[in-house]
């Protein structure tokens, strides 16, 4: 019995842990691709609009893998535009 009790107590403090432990955020990689010429510093880059500048956001899993790409304003309507990267069981990339 005093074994079951001291098992129930680690099973429940580790489970405890697994809730209460870090959030889930993901990982990304943000590409700024400039589409005009003249730009030097970083400072200029955050004054340019969207038309002058291409914003990409890539997140990634924990293994580095992408799960989703955003354009930011790049629709027709100046929307966003999201591309979602779907795996299957083994790993590889579907379509």
């Amino acid at each position: 019995m005093k074994y079951k009790v001291l098992f129930i107590g680690i099973f429940f403090i580790f489970i405890a842990g697994r809730l209460f432990s870090q959030s889930s955020s993901y990982n990304y990689v943000r590409v700024d691709s400039i589409l005009i010429s003249g730009i030097t510093s970083e400072s200029q880059i955050t004054s340019l609009s969207n038309t002058q500048v291409q914003k990409t956001f890539t997140y990634l899993d924990g293994i580095g893998r992408p799960l989703q790409s955003l354009l930011v304003s790049k629709s027709p309507s100046s929307r966003n535009i999201v591309q979602i990267h779907l795996y299957d069981s083994r790993g590889n990339e579907t379509t």
